[in-house]
């Protein structure tokens, strides 16, 4: 068992944050008879789960939705809702991942740009390129 300074320290995280987790209900709180916080094996996996589901964009609210189904894993609806919950944000992750590529791509092709004497061919193919990435992907988030 380990106090909430330790915790925090071994997670690299603030503990404020592990007491905004704790306050809204993804993490249980377990106390000491002198009222201090204490964490264990399974707070710090559950903690590691959703730091990393926080880091895969999932909302606050998306991530006390699958922990909570993790404690009814045999009903039906709760099978459909947590399935069809990942897949959706499978599918958002991999859109980001099309476009941090696609950007990826620009930078590649702005480099020579940078060198390059600015004229305005260079500036029409570096808009060009920002605007197709921008309309094709960042205004469908």
């Amino acid at each position: 068992m380990q106090r909430i300074k330790a915790f925090s320290d071994k997670l690299a995280i603030p503990a404020s944050s592990i007491r905004y987790y704790e306050k809204k209900g993804l993490l249980e709180t377990k106390r000491t008879e002198n009222k201090y916080r204490v964490y264990d094996g399974e707070d710090e996996q559950r903690l590691k789960l959703i730091l990393v589901m926080k880091y895969s964009g999932f909302s606050i609210k998306e991530i006390k939705e699958l922990l909570s189904f993790s404690n009814t894993p045999d009903e039906e609806d709760c099978i459909k809702r947590t399935n069809d919950l990942l897949l959706t944000k499978r599918e958002e992750l991999l859109v980001k991942i099309a476009n941090y590529q696609k950007i990826i791509d620009l930078l590649d092709l702005m480099r020579p740009l940078a060198i390059a004497e600015v004229t305005e061919k260079t500036t029409k193919t570096l808009n060009d390129l920002v605007n197709l990435i921008f309309d094709n992907n960042l205004k469908e988030e």
